[in-house]
């Protein structure tokens, strides 16, 4: 669910608090792209230095809330339903 125009933005548009975006850009990560790509399960994050579980947490749902208001209303309704199976 994620656009081309999405993968190329910078982390800041996550809003992130400063311990999780250092930990990202630490870690190498510029843009959402980069961190979509890189992780599959909020686990893969815990293993960045100084991300705890408040960061995972974090990431996660700034991830989710950002992906999901960028998608058309037809189309959110597919991605709560996907992200659902996912975590079950």
């Amino acid at each position: 669910y994620i656009n081309d125009r999405m993968m190329r933005t910078d982390l800041e548009a996550l809003e992130l608090s400063m311990r999780s975006s250092n930990s990202l850009h630490r870690a190498g990560y510029q843009t959402i792209g980069n961190v979509v790509q890189a992780i599959e399960r909020p686990e893969d994050l815990k293993k960045i230095r100084n991300c705890g579980e408040k960061s995972v947490n974090e990431i996660m749902e700034k991830l989710f809330c950002y992906q999901y208001v960028q998608l058309d209303k037809a189309r959110r309704v597919k991605y709560i339903k996907r992200i659902v199976e996912i975590n079950l």
